[in-house]
C-alpha cells in the first residue's frame, strides 16, 4: 500500500500501532488493546496494515530495540513511548514497500501527538540516521546473541535450548514466520475434497476433513461457513477428535473447552453426550455460537474444571479431553504478543494449574476410559514432564500410543513441533497424550 491508499492517514495508523504495542508491553493482549482503539473509520485494508505493524513490531521487538538504541546512540528514552515510535518506524522502513521518506515524515507527524513535547526533531534524526547506517547496523545484528537475532525473551530461549537441544533454533525461526490458514470440514456434511471442489479456492487436502488454504480468506468469505459446513482450525488441533476416539453413545467431557472448536470436531464425528466446560463465561458464549452455527448440541457449562464439586453429577465419563491452559508457546507465529506477555513465573504457575486439573478430573473417568491431555506448548514442563509426574502419582493410569496420520512427525510419540510438513499440515506446536484408566 502507498500513502494515498490509507484511510485515515498513515500517521494515524502508526499512532494506533504504537498505542497497541504499548498496551502489550504493559501486559495486555493484542486483541484486548485493539478492541479499545478508535478504528471505525479504518477501511479493511488499512486495518490489515495496522495489524501487520503491530504484530510485525512485536515479532521483532528485541531486534528493533537494538537497532533503535544503536541509531539513537542511547538506551533510555523520555518519554518511554519514544522507543516504540522509533521501533514502528524502523519496522516500516525494513519490512514495507512504503517510500522511505513517507515513513519518516509520517512517523514524525504522529510522534508529537503520541509522545508530547518537542520530539519531532529527534524522531526525524534517528530514522534518517538508521537509513544512513542500515548496512552497518544490519551487519552488527549478525553478532548479537540468539535472543536478539530471533527476538525472544532470555528465559524462553534458555528453556528451549534445554528442552530441544537440536531443534531450538528451528522452533524460534518457525515462530517468527507466517502461519497458514487451515480449515476443518464438517464430517456430518461432506469431506474435504468435496468442499474444496465446490468452493473453487486454492488449497491442499491433508486428510479426510482437513484443508490448508493457499492464502487466507475471511470466515464470511468461506463457502458454507454460515451454514456450518466448514470451520477454521489449525491442522494440529484437528487431530484431537480422532485421537480421542469417541464413539456414538459415549459420555464425553471437553474441559477448558472455550471457544469450543475441539468439542465441535468431536460432535461432527460421533453422536455423543458432550459436556463443554470452561470457567470463562464470555468465551463460553462463543462456544454456544459455534455449536449453533454447526447445528450441534452439547451441555455448555461455566465452571472450574479443577473443582468437580461445583458441576459434576457423579456419572463417569467415557472420554475426557483436557485442553489445558498453557503458555501457548507453540502458537507464537499466530500470537507474537505471547512472547512478551508470558514470564518464567507464569510457566511455573501454569504447570501447577495443569496438575490441579488433571488430578481433579481423573476420578471422573470411567474404568477403561480415555483421557486426552493436550496443550499448544513446546515446553516439556507443561507436556512430557507433566505427564511423567502424573503417571507417578496415579498407578491406575497407563499411557497409550496415539496413532498419527501419515506425514506427522510426533517427537517421542506426543510432541508436534511447529512447522511440520510445509506442503500439507504445517501445524502449530502441539502436545497430545492419551491416558487409559486401568
Amino acid at each position: 500500500m502507498n500513502q494515498s491508499e490509507f484511510k485515515p492517514a498513515l500517521s494515524i495508523v502508526f499512532a494506533n500501532a504504537v498505542r497497541a504495542i504499548e498496551g502489550v508491553l504493559n501486559g495486555k493482549s493484542v486483541e484486548a488493546v485493539m478492541a479499545t482503539l478508535p478504528l471505525q473509520d479504518f477501511e479493511p485494508r488499512t486495518r490489515a496494515a495496522l495489524r501487520d505493524y503491530v504484530n510485525g513490531t512485536l515479532r521483532e521487538w528485541r531486534k528493533l530495540q537494538v537497532l533503535v538504541h544503536w541509531s539513537a546512540d542511547r538506551t533510555t528514552f523520555a518519554p518511554p513511548v519514544l522507543e516504540i515510535i522509533l521501533a514502528v518506524g524502523i519496522y516500516a522502513l525494513r519490512q514495507t514497500r512504503i517510500p522511505q521518506h513517507t515513513v519518516v515524515s509520517e512517523c514524525v507527524n504522529m510522534s508529537e501527538k503520541v509522545a508530547g513535547g518537542r520530539v519531532r526533531g529527534m524522531v526525524n534524526a534517528v530514522l534518517r540516521g538508521y537509513l544512513r547506517r542500515r548496512s552497518e547496523l544490519d551487519a552488527r545484528l549478525a553478532h548479537e546473541p540468539a535472543e536478539v537475532q530471533y527476538s525472544y525473551p532470555d528465559w524462553w530461549v534458555a528453556r528451549l535450548q534445554v528442552d530441544w537441544p537440536y531443534d531450538w533454533e528451528s522452533i524460534l525461526e518457525v515462530g517468527n514466520g507466517a502461519a497458514p490458514m487451515a480449515l476443518r470440514v464438517n464430517a456430518k456434511r461432506l469431506q474435504a475434497k468435496a468442499w474444496l471442489a465446490e468452493a473453487g479456492v486454492a488449497g491442499v487436502v491433508f486428510d479426510d476433513y482437513g484443508i490448508k488454504l493457499a492464502a487466507p480468506i475471511k470466515a464470511a468469505g468461506l463457502a458454507g461457513f454460515a451454514q456450518g459446513n466448514v470451520s477454521i482450525q489449525d491442522a494440529g488441533a484437528q487431530l484431537c477428535a480422532a485421537a480421542l476416539g469417541a464413539r456414538d453413545g459415549m459420555r464425553v467431557l471437553d474441559a477448558c473447552s472455550a471457544p469450543g472448536n475441539k468439542a465441535c470436531a468431536i460432535l461432527e464425528r460421533a453422536d455423543v453426550a458432550l459436556t463443554a466446560l470452561d470457567q470463562d463465561a464470555t468465551r463460553q458464549a462463543t462456544t454456544q455460537e459455534n455449536f449453533h452455527r454447526l447445528g450441534l448440541k452439547a451441555d455448555v457449562r461455566v465452571g472450574d474444571a479443577g473443582d468437580t464439586t461445583r458441576w459434576w453429577d457423579g456419572v463417569y465419563f467415557d472420554r475426557i479431553l483436557i485442553d489445558a491452559p498453557c503458555t501457548a508457546s507453540g502458537v507464537i507465529r499466530r500470537h507474537p504478543d505471547g512472547k512478551w506477555l508470558k514470564r518464567a513465573t507464569d510457566l511455573r504457575a501454569l504447570v501447577a494449574e495443569q496438575r490441579r486439573i488433571l488430578d481433579a478430573l481423573w476420578p471422573t473417568l470411567k474404568l477403561g476410559g480415555k483421557l486426552l491431555y493436550v496443550t499448544c506448548s513446546v515446553f516439556r514442563d507443561e507436556n512430557s514432564r507433566q505427564i511423567e509426574a502424573f503417571l507417578s502419582r496415579h498407578t491406575d493410569a497407563v499411557q497409550e500410543s496415539v496413532v498419527w496420520p501419515a506425514g506427522i512427525d510426533a517427537r517421542e510419540g506426543s510432541q508436534l513441533l511447529p512447522g511440520g510438513a510445509p506442503d500439507t499440515h504445517n501445524h502449530d506446536g502441539f502436545f497430545c497424550v492419551s491416558l487409559i484408566k486401568t
